[in-house]
């Protein structure tokens, strides 16, 4: 049902098809052991999804579904990370107006360095 590459840098890849689309997905590891049994996982669940016993989301990433067991939809997403420069952009911008109170320290702007 599904198959494993191995990329030149030796990560692994599993490649499979599931309702006659093919995929394709790093596994992230070195290991070939370790990713025959992330293959395994995934073509057990896509025969659970053909059977109609795991339902895949309609907006889920497949084979991030499909290694996770079933709990997770789409790929993790990351917090975005905020700057100095821009958090105090969003500050100063909650802010109404004339509410800060003139003094030396409110005088000058904040210049962030490139």
């Amino acid at each position: 049902m599904g198959s494993l590459q191995q990329d030149p840098s030796g990560n692994y890849h599993a490649c499979f098809r599931l309702g006659g689309k093919r995929f394709k997905r790093s596994l992230h590891t070195l290991s070939e052991e370790h990713a025959r049994t992330l293959l395994g996982r995934i073509e057990e669940n896509a025969r659970l999804a053909e059977r109609g016993r795991l339902i895949i989301p309609e907006r889920a990433d497949i084979p991030t579904f499909l290694l996770s067991d079933g709990k997770l939809g789409l790929p993790v997403a990351l917090p975005e990370t905020v700057t100095l420069s821009q958090l105090i952009e969003r500050y100063e911008a909650s802010l109404p107006p004339g509410s800060l109170e003139e003094s030396p320290a409110t005088r000058f702007a904040f210049t962030p360095a490139t």
